[in-house]
C-alpha cells in the first residue's frame, strides 16, 4: 500500500583554478607534500583548488561514498605525468556543502585530468609507479584486489576523465576561475567502475532450484556466466583480457506467500564483442538457472534494451536472443556497462519463464505499491520545422531564441509525475519556468515545453545543455521528427537532445 523510495548521497567535486602571484604566496595553505615546480616562480604558476561537496539525502549508501581520491595531471601532448595528488577525506559522509580544500600548483597549459576514487592499498602501490597516461589506462585491478564485502569499508572504485583542459594564467585566490568554465572542461562526475546486477526470482518453480537451502545461501543453481574477473578502471574490459568467470550467486530466500529469491552482485564492466546469441555461449554474459530436475534456462544479458519497446511488442528475451530488432533497428549488445544497475525480475511459471528487465541509472528511485498502476503516456515528440538540426541530436539557437515546443501526453495514473530536466540550468531555462523542470506536480493530458537561454555574464556561459524526460523518476525516450520526414529516438546518456548556443 505504501510507497518506498530509495535515496542516497549525491556527490559532486568542484575544481577551482586561480593564479597565485608572488606577493600572495603567504596565502598558500601548507600541504603534506611540496607543491613547488622546479624553475618556476609563483607568478608563473596557476593553482588548482580542489573542493569536495556532498549533500546527504536522508539515507547514506556506501555506494555513494568517496573516502580517498587520486588526481592525475598528464601533459596533453606528451602524455607524461606532471602531477599526482591524493585527497584523503577523513569524514566521507557530510551534511555541510563544503568539506575539503587543497591546492595543486601547475604551469599554465593543456592537461589531461584522470580521477580514481577509493583505491585499495595494492592498487595505490601500482599507482605510485605510473609515469604516463597509457600506463594508467592499462591499470588492472585483479580479483582479490576488489571485493563486494569490502565496499562498506572501502567504497566502490570510481573514475572520471577530462582530456584537453586548458589552464590559463589569471585569477586570484579570492576570485578564482571555475574549473568547469575552462576551455574543454566540465563538472567532475565520478562514475562507478563496476556494474550492479539484481535478480528477483519469483514463482513456485524456483523452490526446486538446485543447491537451495536455508534463508541465505550461495545458490549453485543460479549463476552469471561469461564475465571477467578484473576491473580496468580506465578502459573497457573484454573477455580476452581476463579469465572467464562462472559466478554462483548468494541470495536471500523468502518462502512466504509468494516464494522469491533476491540476489545482488557487483561485476566488472565487460564488452563481449559478440553480435549474436547461441546456447552455451562462451563469450556472451548470461544468467544461468538450473532446477533440481536438471531443467536449464539461459537468459542473455544485454545493455541496450529499452523498456518502452514493450509497448510496441518487442519483449526483452525476443530482443536478447536476436529474434526481434529494437524500435529503430537496434541489434542486441551483449555487455555489462559500468555504473549501470541491471534489475532482472524473473517469474518461473509451470511451463515457461517470464522475464522483465530494467536497465536503470545507478542513482534511481523505485516506487512500489500494492495498487501500482503502470504509467501510460505518449513519448515526448519534437518536430523540427524552422530550426536546423545538427548531428542528429543538436539544436543550435541564438541568445534569446526559443526552441520549437516539445509535446507530451500523460494518460494515467493520476499519481504519475512528468519531469523535463536540463543538465545546464544556469545558461538555459524553460520558457515561463525557472525551476529546472516543466512540472513538479502530477499532470494529466497534453503539455508542451520550450527552451530558451538565460541572460548571464559572458564569462559564465556554458554553450550547451542536454534535455531529458522522466516519468516517476525513470528516463523515457524522446522522439524527434526531422524536416526530411525521418524519425529518430533519443534516450540515455550521450544520446539525449542537446541545445547549443551560437
Amino acid at each position: 500500500m505504501g510507497k518506498m523510495m530509495k535515496c542516497g548521497m549525491n556527490l559532486g567535486l568542484v575544481l577551482i583554478i586561480g593564479l597565485l602571484t608572488s606577493c600572495q604566496s603567504d596565502l598558500l595553505p601548507t600541504l603534506g607534500t611540496s607543491e613547488s615546480v622546479v624553475g618556476q616562480s609563483d607568478a608563473n604558476l596557476s593553482y588548482l583548488l580542489f573542493t569536495r561537496s556532498a549533500w546527504n539525502e536522508q539515507v547514506v549508501d556506501e555506494e555513494f561514498l568517496v573516502k580517498e581520491l587520486e588526481v592525475f595531471l598528464f601533459d596533453h601532448d606528451t602524455h607524461k605525468l606532471v602531477k599526482r595528488k591524493t585527497l584523503t577525506l577523513k569524514d566521507p559522509v557530510v551534511h555541510t556543502p563544503l568539506e575539503t580544500n587543497e591546492w595543486i600548483a601547475v604551469v599554465p597549459g593543456m592537461y589531461d585530468f584522470y580521477f580514481l576514487a577509493n583505491p585499495s592499498s595494492v592498487v595505490k602501490n601500482k599507482l605510485s609507479k605510473i609515469t604516463t597516461r597509457e600506463q594508467l589506462k592499462e591499470l588492472e585491478v585483479k580479483e582479490g584486489q576488489w571485493n563486494n564485502s569490502d565496499i562498506p569499508n572501502k567504497g566502490l572504485l570510481m573514475t572520471h576523465i577530462q582530456e584537453g583542459v586548458y589552464i590559463p594564467k589569471g585569477g586570484t585566490k579570492t576570485h578564482p576561475h571555475s574549473f568547469e568554465l575552462l576551455k574543454n572542461a566540465r563538472p567532475v562526475e565520478l562514475e562507478r567502475a563496476v556494474a550492479k546486477i539484481s535478480l528477483i526470482l519469483k514463482g513456485e518453480g524456483f523452490k526446486d532450484i538446485q543447491g537451495l537451502s536455508g534463508s541465505y545461501k550461495k545458490i549453485e543453481g543460479v549463476q552469471i556466466r561469461n564475465t571477467t574477473t578484473s576491473i580496468f578502471p580506465f578502459f573497457p574490459a573484454k573477455l580476452s583480457a581476463s579469465k572467464k568467470s562462472q559466478l554462483s550467486l548468494e541470495g536471500i530466500v523468502d518462502g512466504g506467500e509468494e516464494f522469491q529469491i533476491k540476489t545482488l552482485n557487483y561485476l566488472p564492466e565487460y564488452f563481449s564483442g559478440a553480435n549474436e546469441w547461441k546456447e552455451n555461449s562462451e563469450t556472451v554474459p548470461y544468467i544461468y538457472i538450473r532446477l533440481a530436475d536438471d531443467q536449464e534456462y539461459q537468459l542473455p544479458i544485454v545493455s541496450n534494451y529499452e523498456n518502452s519497446w514493450k509497448g510496441v511488442g518487442i519483449k526483452y528475451l525476443e530482443f536478447a536472443r536476436g529474434e526481434k530488432l529494437g524500435l529503430n533497428g537496434e541489434k542486441p549488445e551483449y555487455n555489462l556497462e559500468r555504473n549501470k544497475h541491471y534489475v532482472h525480475r524473473i517469474k518461473l511459471n509451470k511451463n515457461d519463464i517470464d522475464l522483465e528487465l530494467n536497465i536503470l541509472p545507478w542513482n534511481y528511485v523505485e516506487y512500489q505499491s500494492d495498487n501500482y498502476a503502470e504509467v501510460k503516456y505518449e513519448v515526448p515528440t519534437l518536430v523540427i520545422d524552422d530550426i536546423d538540426f545538427y548531428e542528429d541530436h543538436v539544436i543550435r539557437i541564438h541568445k534569446g531564441e526559443k526552441t520549437p515546443p516539445i509535446h507530451f501526453w500523460l494518460q494515467s495514473p493520476q499519481t504519475a509525475k512528468w519531469k523535463a530536466t536540463l543538465t545546464n540550468g544556469h545558461n538555459f531555462q524553460f520558457v515561463g519556468a525557472d525551476t529546472g523542470y516543466a512540472e513538479a506536480d502530477p499532470i494529466q493530458g497534453k503539455k508542451a515545453i520550450t527552451l530558451t537561454t538565460r541572460a548571464v555574464s559572458s564569462v559564465l556561459i556554458n554553450q550547451s545543455t542536454e534535455l531529458y524526460f522522466t516519468v516517476d523518476g525513470k528516463e523515457v525516450p524522446l522522439k524527434v521528427k526531422l524536416k526530411s520526414g525521418r524519425e529518430i529516438t533519443l534516450y540515455g546518456k550521450n544520446n539525449r537532445l542537446k541545445v547549443q548556443l551560437i
